[in-house]
């Protein structure tokens, strides 16, 4: 027993050793992936993450940094899965949330985006960029849902025009509207 319990502590001590070196291999690799992508080398940035990641699948800020990575090379949908996974490690964390929602609006998914905007927003209630890519998905999606609507002459009338047709009772002519 005591060759066994003695066998299972160096073990445990070579994983935490292992855990630590990892940790610090993965920090190496996320300030080389910051440094480029300050200097707008997406590509490699997000390939430095990715390896950080391996060495450190459990740190949020790692799924952050490439969601952003990704969204700059305009490649949404790998973004939003970063944005997720770094949303579910930390859920008070206002940037998974945040780029969660611009990942969204690079799809144009707006009713998400204002969904996850929202929450971006509530964890973080005086960001002025998270304040304006709600309002902008907001708009979008407003805009996407009259888009969706059945159209007739009317929608090209402006209100005066509306009020005197409906208080005269006669028809307006719509050859130049149409």
């Amino acid at each position: 027993h005591y060759l066994l319990n003695e066998q299972r502590e160096l073990d445990k001590n070579e994983e935490t050793q292992s855990t630590e070196t990892d940790k610090e291999l993965a920090v190496q690799k996320k300030n080389q992936g910051n440094t480029h992508f300050r200097k707008k080398q997406y590509q490699q940035s997000a390939s430095c993450y990715s390896k950080a990641i391996e060495l450190d699948p459990k740190n949020h800020a790692l799924f952050s940094n490439r969601s952003a990575a990704y969204m700059q090379l305009g490649l949404y949908d790998l973004a939003l899965k970063d944005a997720e996974m770094c949303a579910e490690l930390a859920p008070r964390w206002v940037k998974g949330h945040f780029r969660k929602g611009k990942a969204l609006i690079g799809m144009e998914h707006f009713s998400e985006a204002v969904d996850a905007l929202t929450v971006a927003l509530h964890l973080e209630q005086n960001n002025k960029e998270i304040q304006e890519a709600l309002e902008f998905a907001s708009f979008k999606k407003k805009e996407y849902a009259t888009k969706s609507l059945p159209t007739s002459p009317f929608h090209k009338l402006n209100a005066a025009q509306i009020i005197e047709y409906l208080w005269r009772g006669t028809m307006i002519h719509f050859s130049g509207l149409l």
